[in-house]
């Protein structure tokens, strides 16, 4: 596929001119949609680069859930006006995303190139999963063996920092509701 990479690049920019589109927004709203857009980029992205697993999580959970937790932090934002930006804070911005571009963009240079059969992913640990598990693990689905076996404890390390991150956000925005509320008689008792 020639096309892929071009198309890759064309994201990217997009993603890029986004993102400093986001430094200099003042409106919380169109904040909010920016970064919805950013997400719904970066999945396609990781759909044409061949993982779709993380394009379908970066489609869930960037572009869905976070955007679901964003707007209804607006909701508890009524009135408030938006801070507009200092020239310092902006230039600031815009300097540590222009240094991280090029970080990663010299840090890419050495990566090898996609379908390359030197590429460390061709080898090393796969083969190993490949030939062994039935011997170590007795199933045959792979996916299962490695991400609840092989990767275990980073597996349960993820999930409790996914639950931990869940609970944050019940008690952030779920904290009003779990008060009684007095003025609808939150404290009488129900007959």
């Amino acid at each position: 596929m020639i096309a892929a990479p071009y198309l890759e690049l064309a994201l990217l920019s997009i993603i890029l001119l986004l993102g400093i589109a986001l430094v200099f927004a003042v409106d919380y709203m169109k904040s909010i949609i920016v970064v919805s857009i950013i997400s719904v980029l970066a999945a396609a992205t990781y759909l044409i680069m061949a993982a779709p697993d993380v394009a379908l999580t970066e489609a869930a959970v960037g572009a869905c859930a976070s955007s679901c937790v964003l707007l209804v932090g607006l909701r508890y934002l009524k009135g408030e006006k938006p801070i507009p930006h200092k020239w310092w804070q902006l230039s600031f911005c815009v300097g540590v995303c222009l240094a991280l571009l090029i970080a990663i963009c010299y840090y890419s240079i050495g990566l090898h190139q996609y379908g390359d059969p030197a590429a460390i992913i061709k080898g090393g640990a796969s083969h190993y999963y490949i030939s062994n598990i039935e011997k170590d693990i007795g199933i045959r689905s792979l996916v299962t063996a490695i991400l609840a076996s092989y990767r275990g404890m980073d597996t349960f390390c993820e999930t409790l920092v996914i639950f931990t991150a869940g609970m944050c956000v019940v008690f952030i925005f779920g904290y009003s509701s779990l008060k009684p509320n007095k003025e609808k008689g939150g404290d009488e008792k129900e007959s």
